[in-house]
């Protein structure tokens, strides 16, 4: 199956992060056929968080093939971000992190478990998602919303939405 993979660095050294998360997705889970350009993008915060500053987040996109189910995927990605330094103890959903490894799409799959949702809910609205992932898989259809990797991203950049 194929797997389109986001990842997102703002702390450390963030291209280092992600390469190294590349390399272990590469040996753990499945063989890496396309990367994405490295994007710098605004950190998302939530309106009610309390405002400091953060870190630009370097975000990217790996296309992978992988004979592993989906939720062994989310598994050892999960693995690999502890691997890297990841405290999930520490880190709120709107927190800067030192890598975030998220399932964005696999194939025409749909899945809506308490774990895991696939494709990510949120994708179509962000476009720290979009632009990598276009770059590596512009023709994926979304499953549910029925348009392209490309048609959703030039639907979001219409409306001016990071």
């Amino acid at each position: 199956m194929k797997f389109c993979i986001a990842l997102g660095s703002n702390l450390g050294n963030q291209r280092q992060v992600i390469n190294t998360a590349t390399s272990l997705i590469s040996t753990k889970i499945g063989k890496v056929l396309k990367e994405s350009e490295l994007y710098q993008t605004k950190p998302l915060l939530h309106k009610q968080t309390v405002c400091r500053q953060q870190n630009d987040f370097l975000n990217s996109a790996i296309l992978i093939e992988s004979e592993l189910p989906p939720e062994e995927v989310l598994s050892s990605l999960l693995s690999i971000e502890i691997e890297l330094g990841r405290d999930r103890s520490q880190s709120g959903k709107w927190e800067p992190r030192l890598i975030d490894l998220d399932i964005i799409a696999v194939e025409s799959i749909i899945i809506d478990s308490l774990g895991l949702k696939i494709p990510h809910p949120e994708m179509h609205k962000r476009k720290f998602v979009l632009e990598p992932m276009q770059d590596i898989w512009p023709d994926w259809r979304h499953p549910i919303l029925g348009k392209t990797c490309e048609e959703l991203f030039n639907d979001l950049c219409s409306r001016k939405v990071d």
